[in-house]
């Protein structure tokens, strides 16, 4: 599965990227590049290209290695064209700041009950990389990533994580690749790891003004969604498969709260 860490450093950001070596699709480099939008993409692409290696017949191998391995190292070498279109093939946005109304609005269209909406706190980024960025590397790398599922028992442990760079899927992400999605809490996607507890999680998302109280002890799990406008309709898609996912359990409680992360990216 690719592998990316993003971290800001003058408004750059340094990429890492590995590919299975169970893959014939074997792509490893280190660039840096001026755009937290070029992270995003990356890493998408490259779980796209490890999830199609897979199908690669043995007699077409030579010809889909050539041409994956052309469009990879156009786009990791920054074309801005190449970018662009592929930006737009997923329906993806420039980052930008929003204020509560605009996450309102993109809530109401994606259907998020506005009494479960919150925000993610910029601070949230900067407790990512107090860690120890050499031990917990692709954790931190995980949890940087602006579409995830988290999904938190009543003890506060992640027991199901679901994060765009694992998804794969062209045009759009598979959320439900290899129907992971038909129980609850889903089956293993992105590995679990306890580097964000749900009591950290729960310090940095900010209720909006028009948020619900909630006690996450009234309830047998907690799913925290990433989401933003800039994804597009892969922000809307997540969060329908996450509600469909929560529709099958019916014996337990189950909330999910939806933090919006426009603005944590628009400041990369």
């Amino acid at each position: 599965m690719a592998q990316l860490l993003g971290h800001n450093s003058s408004k750059t950001t340094e990429i890492y990227t590995h590919v299975s070596t169970k893959s014939p699709f074997m792509i490893c480099s280190k660039k840096t590049i001026p755009s937290q939008l070029h992270t995003i993409n990356l890493c998408i692409f490259v779980a796209y290209i490890n999830e199609l290696a897979a199908t690669v017949k043995d007699q077409t191998m030579k010809r889909h290695l050539s041409i994956f391995t052309f469009l990879v190292l156009t786009f990791i070498f920054g074309l801005t064209s190449c970018t662009s279109i592929f930006t737009g093939l997923y329906g993806m946005k420039k980052t930008k700041t929003v204020d509560e109304k605009t996450i309102t609005r993109y809530s109401q269209k994606y259907n998020i009950p506005t009494a479960d909406s919150y925000e993610l706190d910029t601070a949230y980024f900067s407790y990512l990389f107090s860690l120890d960025t050499v031990k917990y590397k692709s954790q931190i790398k995980n949890h940087y990533q602006p579409l995830q599922a988290l999904y938190y028992d009543n003890l506060g442990y992640l027991k199901s994580f679901q994060v765009n760079c694992y998804a794969g899927g062209f045009p759009n992400l598979k959320w439900d690749r290899n129907e992971i999605m038909t129980s609850f809490p889903p089956r293993q996607q992105a590995p679990i790891d306890s580097i964000v507890s749900l009591e950290t999680q729960m310090k940095y998302v900010k209720p909006l003004s028009q948020t619900s109280k909630l006690s996450v002890d009234n309830y047998d799990y907690i799913v925290i969604v990433y989401w933003n406008r800039f994804m597009g309709r892969q922000s809307k898609r997540l969060i329908h498969f996450v509600q469909e996912n929560s529709k099958l359990e019916k014996e337990i409680k189950v909330k999910i709260i939806y933090a919006n992360t426009d603005n944590i990216f628009a400041g990369q």
